[in-house]
């Protein structure tokens, strides 16, 4: 009794960190149904969240249905889209993926591997985990609209693993991790925004490059997705720079009036 007992408190601490939360698996341009027929399979055996398409080929849903068994349902309910940019605003947290050792800018070269992204991702009320082409995966101009990136670990002598097995990889990290999160919320993505836009409007104003200000956006946006910001946190950092704008404005004023 005292086991089953143990064993109850255990698989509700378990189930309490998917409570609420939202971890999507997001598919950008697949071309093979039964890739997707598997990985709407996985998604069935983790059961984490729902699946996306973006740009998929015509038709692709209703093939990849003989090789989906129990996950047709989740074929059934996937949602598509056209462009990646449309997910943006949807997902508090975007996690790209990747085979490359290093992306380009510098600034989004730092990559996680999936235990790390397990630490931080039920931190975040909304997450897509978004997974490449096939062919090609994500360019690195896609990589670099996300929060964070993972990489896989593997053999540097082939290091590109195929789609279906990737996202098996990932969900099955995040479903083994799932009792390990903490309970402070993260701020959401139009939170870490406005702390973005503000402190780039106090760099503007003291004259930086257009180039370095860009650069500052990124490090930061880095900085709060990667350290798992509270709301508070990041609020407080808002006030403080929005104050700092608004009195760099007011002394500019008064020295232009003295003059």
């Amino acid at each position: 009794m005292l086991i089953f007992i143990l064993s109850a408190v255990y698989y509700s601490t378990l189930n309490r960190s998917f409570k609420g939360k939202v971890v999507d698996v997001v598919l950008v341009e697949p071309i093979y149904p039964i890739n997707l027929g598997i990985i709407a399979r996985t998604i069935k055996n983790f059961n984490i969240g729902n699946l996306v398409l973006v740009n998929p080929i015509t038709d692709l849903i209703e093939r990849a249905i003989v090789y989906s068994a129990r996950g047709a349902e989740v074929l059934n309910r996937a949602e598509v889209y056209l462009s990646l940019n449309e997910l943006r605003t949807k997902y508090d947290l975007l996690v790209g993926t990747t085979a490359k050792s290093s992306i380009k800018p510098s600034l989004v070269r730092d990559l996680l591997t999936p235990k790390d992204l397990a630490d931080i991702v039920y931190r975040y009320d909304r997450v897509a985990i978004v997974f490449g082409r096939e062919d090609i995966g994500l360019k690195n101009s896609e990589l670099e609209l996300m929060d964070v990136n993972v990489k896989i670990p593997a053999s540097d002598l082939y290091p590109t693993l195929n789609l279906a097995i990737s996202v098996g990889i990932v969900l099955y990290e995040l479903y083994s991790s799932r009792s390990t999160g903490g309970q402070m919320k993260a701020a959401s993505w139009n939170e870490r925004l406005l702390l973005i836009s503000t402190v780039s409007s106090l760099l503007k104003s003291l004259g930086l490059s257009e180039e370095l200000v860009e650069k500052s956006q990124r490090a930061l946006q880095n900085i709060t997705a990667r350290s798992v910001s509270s709301e508070k946190e990041i609020m407080t950092l808002q006030a403080a720079f929005n104050k700092a704008t608004i009195l760099l404005k007011k002394l500019r004023l008064e020295t232009h009036e003295n003059i």
